[in-house]
Order: structure tokens, then sequence, then C-alpha cells
């Protein structure tokens, strides 16, 4: 079961997002792009074993566009967002073709050239953190031999609860046993759970894509493109300066004779590789974006926040070099509950957003609130018992003053009754408050684990043991590709 939860788009993009930012001048984009462009970037991808793709060959086509979403090369996936922007790619690309009428192919870009080896070498479940070592550092990680992640995932295996766990990390041991890079392995999961036939996965770290980009590095080698458009532009920037990612002089990294990255501060040595070996050049986050848009007939990007700020800082170089910008649309979220943090939910009575909002503080208010469940009914009972006993004395003396006697023990009985009634009130509060907690604390633990978004901490093995195998396609149709949502999938 799924229940789906309005997350409103918390930060600006060039273009909005929704079915009517979409329409002709899309299509002639496809119909536009380079034919020397389409035929390299189809050789490349059936390169890389994806020869016998249906989607590969729809991308063939003379019309076909693509919507494309980017991830670094995290152990297992990396957490589970990897999975929510492939999705919602997916979603956005079938939508898409339907309204456009022209073929939509998704494209999952592999950051392969990343340096970043401590943002790859690990993953969570369970509340264990499990990582391998990735050397030489600041080498592009793609091209690793996938050998290396093989002691993280023996670990996790060896740590996996139950014969599913066991099941999914012998597969995932599998993939990477079986693959040479680091770039197969994730390419190979990626297909473990998205449709092959409709999905490509595009490694760009390639020298015939290289050369296709050669132009833009030139300009940039010669113009500083990327530095000079943030110059002119940036007073119009929608975050603080702050957030700004500082741009080089010459934004893309050199690689070495073994591999090291370093940037090139002498434009003439730049302008020297570009003009002759632009395939030991690797654009950086502020360039990664055009390198993708010049050789792709790309018409939307599935981002995370993070990635709004960089692309935010783009528009006036796609202005100059007279590319068009996607709409960029920011991914879905999602959270899987296992059916003992469903029931806990259930049970707490909180809305989704309350139950997000929840502090330690605001915690320790569940006593109150349990006590002042009992407190209205116990103050009308008290109201009532201090009405009759004010009836009956004034009776009493009408009648026969003696009986006052009679009323007062009377009134020290029910005292002594009503302070038993108080007790158990308190304690039935305590535990109602004890158990109430319990489930907000079970809840909060798959919801926020280590008080982090769980799709930002766990991975695809924590989704694939709740929902089974087929929980990625199931993410794909429940979502709603024309804007930005967070579900919530329970057991049914």
């Amino acid at each position: 079961m799924v229940d789906r939860h309005p997350l409103a788009a918390s930060v600006p993009w060039p273009r909005p997002h929704g079915i009517e930012a979409y329409g002709a001048p899309d299509v002639q984009r496809g119909r536009n792009f380079p034919k020397e462009f389409r035929s390299t970037l189809v050789e490349v991808l059936r390169r890389q074993g994806q020869s016998k793709s249906t989607a590969v060959d729809k991308l063939a086509q003379s019309e076909a566009l693509t919507v494309t979403t980017g991830q670094q090369l995290g152990l297992g996936l990396g957490p589970l967002y990897t999975v929510l922007k492939i999705a919602d790619t997916i979603a956005l690309a079938r939508a898409l073709e339907d309204r456009l009428k022209v073929p939509v192919v998704p494209v999952f870009w592999l950051a392969s050239e990343d340096h970043d080896a401590q943002e790859i070498n690990h993953l969570w479940h369970g509340g264990q953190r499990f990582s391998h070592t990735v050397q030489p550092a600041q080498h592009p990680v793609g091209p690793l031999p996938a050998s290396l992640a093989l002691p993280a995932l023996e670990d996790l295996r060896h740590a996996a609860k139950g014969w599913h766990e066991q099941e999914i990390c012998d597969r995932w041991l599998h993939i990477y046993r079986t693959s040479h890079t680091l770039s197969e392995a994730v390419r190979a999961l990626v297909f473990s759970y998205f449709d092959s036939q409709e999905l490509v996965v595009l490694d760009p770290n390639d020298s015939a894509l290289k050369q296709l980009f050669q132009p833009v590095l030139v300009r940039e080698a010669r113009e500083s493109l990327v530095l000079n458009a943030w110059n002119q532009s940036k007073d119009g920037f929608p975050y603080p300066l702050d957030r700004a990612i500082a741009p080089q002089t010459f934004n893309a990294f050199a690689f070495g004779s073994t591999g090291e990255r370093r940037y090139s501060e002498d434009l003439r040595e730049a302008l020297h590789l570009v003009e002759t070996a632009p395939e030991h050049l690797s654009p950086n986050a502020l360039l990664r974006p055009i390198y993708q848009e010049w050789i792709l007939p790309n018409i939307a990007y599935v981002g995370g926040p993070g990635e709004a700020v960089y692309w935010n800082q783009l528009p006036a170089v796609f202005e100059a070099l007279d590319l068009p910008l996607p709409v960029l649309k920011q991914r879905s979220g999602a959270t899987w509950l296992s059916a003992k943090g469903a029931r806990a939910w259930e049970r707490s009575g909180l809305d989704w957003q309350t139950l997000l909002a929840q502090t330690p503080n605001e915690r320790r208010s569940l006593q109150e609130a349990a006590e002042s469940a009992v407190q209205s009914p116990w103050s009308e009972w008290q109201s009532a018992l201090q009405d009759g006993f004010r009836m009956l004395d004034a009776q009493s003396q009408a009648m026969n003053p003696q009986m006052e006697v009679l009323v007062a023990a009377w009134r020290a009985k029910m005292e002594r009754e009503q302070r038993k009634w108080e007790e158990h009130a308190r304690r039935w509060a305590r535990e109602s408050s004890s158990k109430a907690q319990d489930r907000l604390e079970l809840a909060l633990a798959e919801v926020l684990p280590s008080g982090i978004p769980q799709e930002r901490r766990w991975t695809a093995l924590w989704a694939e043991v709740q929902a089974g195998r087929n929980f990625a396609p199931q993410l794909v149709e429940s979502l709603n590709p024309w804007t930005s949502e967070h579900l919530v999938f329970t057991p049914d």
C-alpha cells in the first residue's frame, strides 16, 4: 500500500516544472540534435554493454529525446534517493513520450569521473556502516576494480538477518564479482532493479564523447566561459552567494599519467590538452551539466536540492553557448515502512508531517497528553460528586441534622475511592504514554534512522526487504511524473 503526501518544491529552478513546461520547442530539440552526435552516442552505449537494448534502439531514432538523472557510484547504488531519482526519470520519460508523441528515453548518467572515494565507499544498514578502501584516492572511481567493494559487501552478508537480506546480499556480491569495474557493477545493479530495455545507463568517461565536447572545452580554455558568465550573473543568484560553487579559471580536471586529477592553472596548458587530448580532461561539477546537455538531446533533468545550486549558476553559460536549458524537476521522496513500523505509525495517530516534526521535547509531552485524556472526565466526576454532596447536606439538614454524620462518613469513603480511582488513572496515563512513546520511537527509527531521512541513510536493500524485488517498478508506477511528492509505502 502507498500513501501519497505532498512535497512542496523548496528550491528555485531555471525553468518552471510541470506539464505546461513542455511543448513544441522540446520536440524540435530532438529533430535539431546533430546526427553525428546521435550516432556516436548510440555507438558508445552499445559498446558499454547495451548492444541489444530496445532503449538504445529508440534513442537512435531521429526525433528521440532524453530525460536524465545522475549520481555517484555508491556502494549498493548508495542511498535510496538514487533509486528515487531513476524512478522519477522513468516516470517523467513515459509521460513526456505520451504528451509529445515522440520517443523519450530515460538516461542514468554514471558519475564515473567523480574522485571523491569517501562518498561512495560505504553503505548503512541496520544502524551499521559497511565500508571498503578505495585506492588510489583523487582518481576517477569508475575505472577502479569492482573487487574493491567485495570486503564491505561480504561484511554486509555476514551481518544480514534472515534469508531475504542474505539473498539480496548474495545477488549484489555476484554482480560485483562478475564486473570488471565499479562502473560496470553499478550499471548491472541498476539493471537488476529497472528494465534494461526502457532505461539506458551512460558512462560519460569516453574518448568519443569527449571529442564531441571539444568545442566547448576550447571556449572554456580560451574565454574562461563559466567564470565570466558567473561574474556577470551572480547578482541574480537565487541563493546566498556562500552556497555557490566557486568557478575555476578552467573548469575541468586534467588527469595525469597514473590517473591523479588536478586543476590546470595555466590556460595555455589547458588549451593544449583540449586541442590534443580532450579525453584526458574531466568536466567539474559546474561544467558537467553543460557536457551532459551538449551530448544528449535532453529536455529534462531530475535532481536534488544540492544539484539545483550549481544548475542555477549556469543559465548565462547556456545562453552564451546557445544551448537550450532543460526543465529541472526536483526529485520525489519515498519512505518504506516495515509491517511493525507501519502499525506503530498508524496507532500513533500522527499525520506524516507531524511525525517528522517530532522532537525529544515534544515526545515528552506525550505524558501530559495521556494525563489530559483522563483529566476531563475526572474533573466532571469530581464536580458531579461535589454537587451531589451539597444536595445531600441540604436534604439531611432539612430531614434530620443527625444524618449529617452519615453523610460525612459517606463523603470520607467516597474520597478514599476517588484517590484509588485517581491512582489507577495516573497509572493508565503513564502506561499509555510509555506505549505511545515506544510506538513513536519505532516509527521514527525507520523514518529517520539516526535522525537522518531514510532515503539519505539506507539503501535499496532496506526497500527490497520491505516491499520485494519489484519495489522499484512499483515506485515508478506510483509516482506522479509532473510533481515532486513524497510517498510512504506500507505492507499490504
